[in-house]
């Protein structure tokens, strides 16, 4: 789990997480590098969602979210 934001975020330990804090974006990646599962950026403070393979995103609280992969 991390905190980004206001926001926690839980995802698999098989996944890679990269931050630009400074624009306010993630991104979500196989530990190869090899595929992008979701980019997220916050827009006043919400999350805005760009998922690209494979993901399903799980509301578990307020202001908290689980990414779930098959992988």
């Amino acid at each position: 789990m991390i905190e980004f934001f206001d926001w926690k975020i839980h995802f698999s330990d098989k996944l890679k997480v990269y931050m630009d804090k400074e624009s306010q974006r993630m991104a979500l990646l196989t530990q190869e590098d090899e595929e992008i599962h979701i980019t997220v950026e916050v827009i006043n403070n919400q999350l805005i969602f760009h998922p690209r393979w494979n993901i399903k995103i799980v509301f578990i609280g307020d202001k908290e979210v689980d990414f779930q992969t098959n992988s």
